[in-house]
C-alpha cells in the first residue's frame, strides 16, 4: 500500500469530518477522507498498518477501502480513502428506501463473506455505511474483524447491548453476527426502538402496514429469544427473494 508523511498533508487545507473522539479525527477534502489515529500505542498502530495492508488485497465490493497510510516517524499514524459525496444510511428515513438499501447491503455483504471466509465487519452499523440514491458504500472497515490477525475490532453499540441485555457472549463476532447486526438496524428503524423493547402486540400491529415484518416475524422471535448463544440467521435478501 502506498505511504504518505504525515508533514506533508496540508491540514489547514482540509475540513473536519468528525471531531476528535477515543479512536480517531477525520479530515476531508472533495477527493479524500484522512483519518487519524488518537492511539499513540506502537503495538496497536503496528497492528493498523498489518489490517490495512491485509484489506487492501481483500474483496470488499462497494466499499471506501484506504488506498494510502499515513505515516510518522516510522509508524502508521492514519490512513486515507477515497471521498464520496452522501449520508449515512441512518440518516435515510424513508423505510420503502431503506428496505432497499437493506436487500442490496445484505446482498454485498454474502458476497463480502463468500471471498473472505476470516473476515466479519464486526462493526455493521449505519453511520458505517454511506448511501447516494440507491447507491452503498461500506466505510470505516478498518474496525473490522479478521480471524486470522491478533488486532483490535470494534461492535455497533446496539450489539454490545444485545449481548449484554441476553448475558451471550462478546467474542460471537462473525459472519453470522453481521447478519444479525442488520437485522436489529432494520427492527430499530422500523420500531424506533431495541428489539427487546418491541411488544407481540405491537409488532402485530405493524404488520398490517410493514408487510415484509410478516416474513421477518420467525427471526424477530428467535432473535428476542436467543438461548445461550446468538442465533443463526439467513441473509436479509435470501428471505425477501424465497417471497
Amino acid at each position: 500500500m502506498k505511504k504518505i508523511n504525515l508533514d506533508d498533508i496540508n491540514f489547514a487545507k482540509l475540513k473536519i469530518l468528525t471531531d476528535k473522539t477515543s479512536e480517531s479525527i477525520v479530515y476531508y477534502d472533495k477527493n479524500n477522507v484522512y483519518k487519524l489515529f488518537t492511539e499513540s500505542d506502537k503495538t496497536f498502530l503496528k497492528e493498523k498498518q498489518e489490517k490495512l495492508e491485509y484489506l487492501e488485497y481483500c474483496y470488499i465490493p462497494n466499499s471506501l477501502k484506504s488506498h494510502y497510510l499515513i505515516m510518522d516517524k516510522g509508524f502508521c499514524v492514519g490512513c486515507i480513502s477515497p471521498y464520496q459525496k452522501s449520508k449515512q444510511l441512518s440518516d435515510v428515513n424513508k423505510l420503502k428506501l431503506y428496505l432497499q438499501h437493506c436487500y442490496l447491503i445484505s446482498f454485498d455483504l454474502q458476497t463480502i463473506h463468500v471471498h473472505n471466509p476470516q473476515i466479519a465487519f464486526a462493526d455493521l452499523q449505519g453511520k458505517n455505511i454511506l448511501t447516494y440514491k440507491l447507491k452503498h458504500y461500506f466505510c470505516d472497515i478498518d474496525g473490522c474483524f479478521i480471524k486470522d490477525l491478533k488486532v483490535s475490532y470494534c461492535v455497533p453499540y446496539n450489539y454490545n447491548y444485545y449481548l449484554n441485555y441476553y448475558n451471550l457472549k462478546e467474542e460471537d463476532v462473525n459472519q453470522n453476527s453481521d447478519k444479525v447486526q442488520l437485522y436489529l438496524m432494520l427492527f430499530t428503524k422500523i420500531f424506533k426502538k431495541s428489539i427487546f423493547y418491541i411488544s407481540e402486540s405491537e409488532y402485530l400491529r405493524k404488520i398490517k402496514f410493514i408487510p415484509i415484518l410478516k416474513d421477518l416475524y420467525p427471526f424477530f422471535k428467535t432473535l428476542q429469544n436467543p438461548s445461550q448463544e446468538v442465533p443463526e440467521v439467513p441473509y436479509f435478501h435470501e428471505l425477501v427473494l424465497k417471497k
